[in-house]
């Protein structure tokens, strides 16, 4: 669970987006309660730091590569060679990206990055595959 300070430290930096907030979508395991429920604590945080949360609910999903770790996602290209699993793509960094890194990274949790095609360019995506051991 996320203490007063995490909770206050995380939001603060998210505060810090200079563009207008990303629209988020807050997806967990579908077969997994305490990972949505944990993942359901981050709704008001990014809130407070207005930015605006999709529902404002979690989303139980499935992912088609399943990861336990927190993953930020933004609107990215397909991949040349989505066979080729050593194969990648260029991306824009998203003005999002930093400070959503940047405030998991205060409380201790590391995130993945990827690419969703399906993404606008406004919206993001932090899913909780799991809930996340602290450093």
């Amino acid at each position: 669970m996320l203490s007063q300070k995490d909770k206050d430290e995380f939001t603060k930096i998210l505060a810090t987006a200079i563009v207008a907030r990303a629209s988020t979508i807050i997806p967990c395991p579908s077969s997994d309660e305490n990972t949505c429920v944990f993942a359901a604590n981050f709704i008001p945080l990014f809130q407070r730091a207005g930015w605006k949360v999709q529902g404002p609910q979690v989303e139980r999903s499935v992912m088609g590569r399943p990861d336990k770790r927190v993953t930020f996602a933004q609107k990215g290209p397909p991949l040349v060679n989505p066979q080729d699993p050593d194969h990648g793509v260029w991306t824009a960094i998203s003005p999002f990206a930093q400070p959503v890194k940047t405030a998991f990274a205060i409380i201790g949790v590391d995130i993945n990055t990827a690419n969703d095609t399906q993404l606008q360019d406004d919206i993001i995506r932090v899913y909780f595959g799991a809930v996340p051991k602290k450093k």
